[in-house]
């Protein structure tokens, strides 16, 4: 991950938290005090963030490989969807994006129930 991504992924977290502050974890942390740390350092394409944070953002990048991702999570009851309906609703992202978000999340809860 380089820098100007680093911080990409911060703003994108701060926002859909609403928060002004983020707390770095992990390999990325390096960032913070070493913008030009070595590449061995910066292996890591993700931040740690809490997981109905990631998951909402994961869904509003809208690949594939995200919703499948998305999907596990909500599969393995890991991510509550109404939490996760409520991050969605504060991504900044078009109304239409949101409610094809939240339409995909119901539909998933609705297969998971069984009906």
């Amino acid at each position: 991950m380089t820098y100007e991504e680093f911080l990409h992924a911060v703003r994108a977290a701060a926002e859909v938290a609403s928060v002004n502050e983020l707390l770095v974890f992990g390999s990325q942390a390096v960032l913070v005090t070493h913008p030009d740390a070595p590449a061995e350092l910066r292996q890591s394409v993700e931040l740690d963030a809490e997981i109905h944070d990631l998951a909402a953002s994961k869904l509003a990048a809208g690949r594939d490989k995200d919703f499948d991702y998305v999907s596990v999570l909500i599969e393995r009851d890991l991510v509550d969807t109404q939490k996760l309906l409520r991050r969605v609703a504060r991504l900044d992202v078009p109304s239409e994006q949101r409610l094809r978000i939240r339409e995909w999340i119901g539909a998933v809860a609705h297969r998971l129930s069984g009906h």
